[in-house]
C-alpha cells in the first residue's frame, strides 16, 4: 500500500479464495473505496480500464509523479493505472479490514520502529517505539477511539 499526495490510501486488495486474482483500490479519509483496475473474480493479463484489467498475484503499489504502478508479480510485470475520476463507491458493508485498532508490521526483526496514528492523516501521535521481536508482528492500540485512525510504522535508524 502506498499514499498519494491526496492522503489517499491506494492497496493491492487480493481474493480471500484466491490471492492470484485482486484489485487495486484507493480509500480516501473518509473510508470511501473505489475499484481502480483488476477483478476478484478473475486473475489474468490484461491491459484495459477499470474491472476489465487482469493482474496475476500483485504484490505491491507505489506512486511516482502521479503514476501509480504496480509489481504484478505473476506476470512479471512492472503495471501502471491510469485513474479514471467516475468510479462506483463501495459501500462499508463490503470492506474487509482487519478486526483490531492497530497494523501490522512486515519488517527486520532486531531493528526498533516508532508507531504512530492520525484521524486525518495530517496529524500524527507517536504511541509506542518498540524493538520488533518476529516478523510478522501485530501492534494493537490498547486505547482505540471511535472513528476513523490511521496508523503507520518507521524503521529507526
Amino acid at each position: 500500500m502506498t499514499l498519494d499526495n491526496s492522503g489517499n490510501l491506494i492497496l493491492v486488495c487480493a481474493s480471500l479464495s484466491n490471492n492470484s486474482r485482486a484489485s487495486i483500490r484507493k480509500m480516501t479519509a473518509a473510508t470511501n473505496v473505489v475499484t481502480l483496475a483488476g477483478s476478484f473474480t478473475q486473475g489474468g493479463y490484461t491491459n484495459d480500464a477499470g474491472n476489465v484489467a487482469r493482474f496475476m498475484s500483485p504484490s505491491g503499489v507505489c506512486i511516482s509523479q502521479g503514476i501509480i504502478f504496480v509489481a504484478d508479480t505473476g506476470n512479471h510485470r512492472i503495471r501502471t493505472i491510469t485513474f479514471n475520476p467516475s468510479p462506483q463507491i463501495v459501500s462499508g458493508a463490503n470492506l474487509d479490514l482487519s478486526t483490531y485498532a492497530g497494523l501490522k508490521i512486515t519488517g527486520v526483526v532486531g531493528r526498533t520502529y516508532r508507531i504512530e496514528s492520525s484521524a486525518d492523516m495530517t496529524n500524527w501521535t507517536t504511541h509506542a517505539t518498540l524493538l520488533l521481536n518476529s516478523s510478522p508482528y501485530v501492534w494493537i492500540d490498547q486505547n482505540p477511539v471511535s472513528g476513523n485512525k490511521f496508523y503507520r510504522a518507521f524503521l529507526l535508524p
